[in-house]
């Protein structure tokens, strides 16, 4: 149903970085920890304790300067907003193919630094962290990017284009000791919290079948390279089906 997922059932490790207020609609959240996925469905929690050296070195430790990469629809319509209501951290660069655009947003937003490229946002000084929100199939060159350039990284999700490539920004995630997080939000929504902890307290008994459901237009939507294969791991049903 949705090969990323293929990852985690294979032992890899998926750590969700939660390192500023939760007013960013749920994608980021005051604490770090690690979500363990290993063999077929033992889930194991471990609190994360320390930032990682590029957010401990930022100037101001109060605030987290985040930098986007691709800033489309998706950081315009959603990130933004919810940028704009955190008090932990603020978008101080951003990333989009087209340089001319590039500073056109950044001046819309308020933002100090537009760049064309990956690796010159990841190279910025002003810049602690950086939020991946480039189609799929860039996933992981843009991880990869951010880590070697020591900042602790967000990625959207699908995480990538197919199980190496996840295992591969993982792995070096791992050498590098640096932060990596998949924004898979509805880890942390009420709702589901709700069902976890009645689960867990055994308050429906042993559950026997499960159905998720989550509906979007996406035949309509802006974001045409959802339905281009080269771009999107799996369409709409990996875009959606992550959640469920």
């Amino acid at each position: 149903l949705y090969r990323i997922a293929r990852v985690a059932s294979n032992c890899i490790s998926v750590i969700v970085s939660r390192v500023a207020h939760d007013a960013i609609s749920n994608f980021l959240r005051l604490d770090l920890w690690t979500f363990k996925l290993q063999g077929r469905g033992s889930v194991q929690f471990v609190r994360v304790r320390n930032f990682c050296k590029s957010l401990r070195d930022a100037k101001d430790k109060r605030m987290i300067r985040f930098g986007i990469v691709g800033f489309g629809l998706h950081a315009m319509k959603r990130l933004m907003p919810g940028f704009a209501k955190a008090k932990r951290c603020r978008v101080t660069a951003l990333s989009r193919r087209d340089l001319q655009q590039a500073k056109e947003s950044a001046r819309q937003f308020g933002i100090e630094h537009a760049f064309a490229s990956t690796a010159e946002l990841c190279a910025c000084p002003q810049v602690d962290a950086i939020f991946v929100s480039s189609p799929d199939g860039l996933h992981h060159n843009d991880v990869l990017e951010a880590i070697r350039h020591g900042k602790a990284v967000f990625c959207e999700k699908p995480m990538a284009m197919n199980p190496q490539q996840a295992r591969e920004m993982v792995e070096a995630a791992r050498a590098a000791k640096v932060l990596l997080g998949v924004a898979h939000v509805m880890r942390f929504e009420e709702s589901v919290k709700f069902f976890r902890a009645h689960l867990a307290a055994g308050s429906i008994g042993r559950p026997v079948v499960a159905r998720a459901d989550f509906f979007a237009p996406m035949l309509s939507t802006a974001r045409s390279w959802i339905n281009d294969a080269r771009l999107a791991a799996g369409g709409p049903l990996a875009d959606l089906g992550v959640h469920c």
